[in-house]
């Protein structure tokens, strides 16, 4: 990872990079602060924290990346990388329960496909890790493995008839990411196999930009659950 740093150090000045670095701050805390205004906060807090949590590593490695060492960037970013982990361990636990319990609970069926996917999710990140080019910066596996996770919840919310709105956005934009992820990942590994720094930034852009087109989406569609938030008439006897 050591040479991460330098790579990304040469997209840093650009003006194209600033611009795209300065509309993501303004769209992830428009976002950050509608989940709250909307209500949305209180149904979905791990979704909220994995938005906040994404807010902050975006500015806190931009300031630091000019003024850091490559060693003390590359050690911060590696930090992130494992709380980037659990963020996202949370976030798939609560809406594979969010689909779960909206659809029955947690019957037998329920429980059964929730593994079913942790087997194909092992089964496809394997397959993806062996076919990547074996550059020095590798693909990374637990990234792979929520987003091929995260694609799967998606689709169990076709054979739903009972999700929320707010769990249909969720994996709705979380699998357009996690698509837009897997190909951006392996793109970067190419290009650093074939030691094409360019390329790699290419990727960068369009990785950043996948998440920008995402949180745009969650803007437009992230609505409170209404028949949740809507207190039910009081019954009266006659």
């Amino acid at each position: 990872m050591h040479q991460l740093p330098e790579l990304m150090a040469q997209t840093t000045h650009t003006a194209f990079y600033l611009l795209m670095w300065s509309v993501s701050l303004l769209l992830q805390l428009t976002l950050f602060v509608s989940l709250f205004s909307r209500s949305v906060a209180r149904f979905a807090p791990f979704f909220t924290n994995f938005i906040g949590f994404y807010l902050l590593r975006s500015v806190v490695l931009f300031f630091i990346l000019n003024p850091a060492s490559a060693a003390t960037y590359s050690r911060l970013y590696n930090f992130f990388l494992v709380l980037d982990v659990l963020v996202q361990f949370c976030v798939a636990a609560e809406l594979t329960r969010h689909l779960a319990t909206t659809h029955g609970g947690w019957t037998r069926r329920n429980i059964v496909v929730p593994v079913v996917f942790l087997c194909a999710t092992a089964i496809c990140t394997y397959i993806t890790i062996q076919l990547a080019p074996h550059a020095e910066v590798r693909v990374d596996p637990s990234l792979i493995a929520f987003s091929y996770y995260m694609i799967f919840l998606w689709l169990w919310t076709f054979a739903l008839h009972e999700t929320t709105a707010v769990g249909r956005s969720v994996a709705q934009g979380f699998a357009i990411y996690s698509i837009i992820s897997i190909v951006a990942n392996i793109g970067r590994t190419s290009a650093m196999f074939v030691d094409h720094p360019r390329s790699y930034a290419a990727w960068t852009y369009v990785l950043a930009g996948g998440y920008l087109v995402v949180v745009i989406f969650w803007l437009g569609t992230l609505r409170p659950n209404r028949e949740k938030l809507v207190p039910k008439p009081l019954k009266t006897t006659i």
